[in-house]
């Protein structure tokens, strides 16, 4: 199978595509040189990959690594793309990775899912949507997903993906946790459920407004560019004249602080984990360390 994947991507796409299930995993381009989504970049895999008869393609907004989420503009080109590869007669299985779903800061940003676009809207046309509560309710380590199927022919089919969906997990681990998903069940249920999760949105775009603000002083443009964010848990930076690796693991060893190195240029930085006051101090710290490499 041929599996689209953007290439700010989520390393364990790989894995679980490339590795485990032996996909042909093909990257679109995320970013266009111009900023926002690669709409045309995007367009132009797409054709090339509907050549075979069935193309799975990965939608994953807030995107991990970037922080990035489509504006209702760019939604509508890339639903159209697929909607049209479908029309013509290629088999597309739409999977929005709807991971960090509901952590939009900017106005500008798509509302809904990309799921919502896409279902039921063509006999050619599978759209799944992912959810998990990991990220969407904040209770980092639960594990705890979901996954919509929205196919056009009714309940047969969905009881047989149902049914393909059940077996893949006793294929693979067997069972998931059950006090995990009972805890977060019981949490849906609370009266504060909403009120609570309004808190913790309002932490998180806290510390999102503090890493735009620091972000945008100019004394950072010597040492990397910001890749455009507006929603989600992290943010990225491509470094110049750096090795992406070695920037992290100097940053590590002499600052004792983590990030993550996604390519050969580019670092992720998970400004959901800090609280407000230090971010100013780890970017600071990210420059100075960069500095240093850059001088010998």
């Amino acid at each position: 199978d041929t599996v689209m994947v953007p290439d700010q991507l989520w390393g364990n796409y790989n894995l679980i595509y490339g590795i485990r299930r032996s996909a042909r995993v093909v990257k679109y381009p995320f970013f266009s040189e111009k900023g926002g989504f690669d709409s045309e970049g995007f367009a132009q895999k797409t054709k090339e990959a509907s050549s075979q008869k069935k193309i799975i393609v990965l939608l994953n907004f807030p995107n991990n690594p970037s922080g990035y989420t489509v504006t209702e503009k760019e939604a509508d080109r890339l639903t159209d793309t697929l909607i049209e590869t479908a029309k013509n007669g290629c088999q597309v299985v739409a999977v929005c990775d709807d991971a960090y779903f509901g952590l939009r800061f900017e106005d500008d940003a798509a509302k809904e899912s990309l799921f919502a676009r896409l279902l039921q809207k063509h006999d050619n046309l599978l759209a799944v949507k992912l959810d998990g509560a990991t990220k969407e309710d904040y209770v980092w380590g639960f594990r705890v997903g979901f996954a919509t199927f929205s196919a056009v022919g009714g309940s047969d089919l969905h009881m047989a993906l149902e049914k393909k969906a059940g077996g893949c997990i006793r294929g693979m681990i067997s069972n998931d946790a059950q006090l995990s998903q009972s805890l977060v069940l019981k949490a849906m249920h609370s009266p504060d459920y909403q009120k609570e999760k309004q808190d913790k949105y309002n932490v998180m775009k806290a510390r999102y407004q503090k890493t735009k603000e620091v972000l945008a002083r100019q004394e950072f443009s010597e040492t990397w560019t910001a890749y455009p964010f507006n929603s989600g848990y992290f943010m990225c930076v491509k470094l110049k004249d750096l090795n992406a690796e070695e920037f992290r693991v100097r940053l590590l060893d002499e600052y004792g602080i983590g990030v993550i190195a996604t390519t050969a240029t580019d670092i992720r930085v998970a400004f959901s984990c800090l609280e407000v006051d230090e971010i100013d101090n780890l970017f600071t710290l990210m420059r100075e360390c960069a500095l240093k490499m850059k001088n010998k």
